[in-house]
């Protein structure tokens, strides 16, 4: 197994795991959300592709930050190794690519990157930790509703940014509050 080297993220300048662009994940989602916010002048204008792809920048941010703790740690849920939350991914038991449960709170867990990348999800113990927490019934319910059928709609993904941007100001201010 190849072991990554910690490098120096060209943003922020730590020491961490580089994502894109030689950037951290963290980073590299914030450059992208700036860049979504610059390169339109209001959301009416944005892409649905564009609306999309900001939502699900802060969805992640949302369910990283809403399972840390009061330290803003965060646990992997397939191999159990602890993360700040900026440095933990969310992980979707089913692909992004099936609309209908892209944003389902069950269907997004905190992951470290070992396990969400390098090993593809790590879908076996994904399924064993959703079957512990929720159910053999729900995550049944769950894999099924991959096939339903979702069009998000410029008024649903204007709704959801609004209300996403919300749940983290909130969680910004409790984490600072803890510190």
């Amino acid at each position: 197994m190849i072991k990554r080297k910690l490098k120096e993220c060209k943003r922020c300048g730590e020491d961490k795991y580089l994502f894109g662009h030689g950037m951290c994940e963290f980073c590299y989602n914030v450059t992208k959300l700036e860049k979504a916010k610059s390169s339109a002048t209001s959301d009416k204008k944005m892409s649905l592709a564009d609306k999309r792809v900001k939502a699900l920048a802060l969805f992640s941010t949302w369910r990283r930050m809403s399972t840390a703790n009061d330290k803003g740690f965060c646990k992997c849920v397939t191999c159990g190794d602890k993360y700040h939350w900026k440095d933990i991914q969310n992980g979707h038991y089913i692909d992004r690519e099936h609309n209908a449960t892209t944003f389902k709170v069950i269907n997004n867990h905190p992951q470290c990157q070992d396990c969400n990348e390098f090993k593809r999800g790590n879908i076996e113990k994904y399924r064993e930790y959703l079957v512990q927490a929720y159910g053999e019934e729900v995550v049944s319910d769950l894999e099924a509703s991959r096939y339903e059928v979702l069009r998000l709609t410029h008024p649903f993904l204007d709704d959801l940014i609004d209300v996403l941007n919300k749940r983290i100001e909130k969680l910004e201010k409790s984490l600072k509050k803890d510190k």
